[in-house]
This record gives C-alpha cells, structure tokens and sequence, in this order.
C-alpha cells in the first residue's frame, strides 16, 4: 500500500505542504528549506502505527517541538495521508479474498435485482488527524481523528483463469473461482472517526443508478 500523497499543516516549519508520492522519490532543495522536516513527517508517521500517537508525539520530543512555533494559539497541527491499494505483479487485484464479492463464512453473495453478481473493490484510503496542544505542560488533545476507505463496486462475470482478475480462494462447488469485472456500477465510502473517545462509522453507499442492491443468500 504505498503512499500516495502527504498533506501537512502546522507541522515544524510548515504551514501547509502537500507532497505527491510515487514509487521512487528525491528530496531536494536548499538549506534550511524544510527537507528534514518533510522526512521527519514520514517518519512521524511510521512511529504513530508501531507506538501509537501519545508514545510517537513524546518519541518527537513532544507536541510543542512539532507544532509550527509560528501558528497561532487555536491552529491545530493537521497530518494526512493517502495511499492506495497496490496490484501483484501479474496484474491481479491484490489481497484477492478481502476484496471478492462473495462471503465464504456466511454463504451469502450480493446480487442486484436482476441477479447480477457484484464484486466490491477497496480504493484510495486516508487518514487524518489534528492535534491541539494545551496551554500549559507538554499535553495535547486530538480534535480529529478520521479514517477514510472508498469502495468500488463492480459487476462480474465468471471467466477463465488468464482472462479472470478476480478469485475466490475456495469456491464452493456451484461457484466459479475466477470472475472478470464488466463495468463499474457506482462509488462510495466508509469513514470510521473518533472523537471524545467515542468511535463512529459512517457508510456513503455507492451511487448506482437505477439499481437496487440487496444481500441473498445462495441457493444451496
């Protein structure tokens, strides 16, 4: 899943960049022009998902050495990134059985009202978080805390193994294990966020024109 962009607010000498990633990338540019902060960015971010975001803010020295001194009180320190679900070498979709259509351990399929088999694709993921420090200490408070996932969903058809990009790991006897998409039917997501401690999911459903989606179980 490699990133894909980097967006930062209010973090050391920035106000806000937002940096496009690509498989190979060089930083260049004069002294004191924000290079090492923009790795520092990154690594940042690497410490959040191996110590959590208190241990990685105290492994950076705490919240007032990353935090741009020039921000005003009430501006937060703002970080978001964007990656992108990678592909396998022979042009499969990647992680095969997360991203198929049918559920092995419930049996169950989604079909439209015409019994079209539907696959649903994961797409760009984002997650974005703003940090407020206190007025006094080291301590801070997150005032956002956001994690995006867009959804593809497509239509299928069964196909051969060298014509198929989609597989379902273990197919059940009646089921094909290789499908093909014929068209994308709609696009949506789901955004899980916290605030207060409280966690909340949200789903914005593909909009797919005409078309009415349900779950059926297969026939056995």
């Amino acid at each position: 899943m490699p990133i894909t962009k980097l967006t930062i607010q209010n973090f050391k000498s920035f106000d806000h960049v937002e940096v496009d990633l690509r498989n190979f990338n060089v930083v260049v540019g004069p002294n004191a022009a924000g290079k090492s902060n923009l790795i520092e960015a990154v690594v940042f971010l690497k410490d959040i998902a191996e110590h959590g975001l208190e241990d990685a803010v105290d492994i950076h020295g705490g919240i007032k050495m990353l935090r741009n001194f020039n921000a005003g009180g009430g501006q937060p320190l703002r970080v978001r990134v964007e990656y992108e679900e990678s592909e396998s070498a022979d042009g499969k979709i990647a992680a095969m059985n997360e991203v198929f259509a049918i559920d092995e351990i419930k049996n169950r399929v989604l079909r439209l009202d015409d019994d079209k088999i539907v696959g649903i694709k994961k797409g760009r993921v984002a997650y974005d978080f703003s940090l407020r420090p206190h007025r006094r200490g080291d301590r801070f408070s997150v005032v956002h805390d956001e994690l995006s996932q867009q959804i593809t969903l497509v239509e299928l058809t069964p196909a051969t193994e060298d014509q198929g990009d989609w597989f379902m790991p273990i197919p059940s006897p009646r089921e094909f294990p290789f499908y093909r998409e014929v068209e994308t039917l709609g696009e949506g997501a789901l955004t899980l966020n916290q605030r207060n401690g409280r966690f909340r999911a949200r789903l914005d459903p593909p909009l797919c024109k005409n078309m009415r989606l349900s779950a059926a179980a297969k026939s056995p």
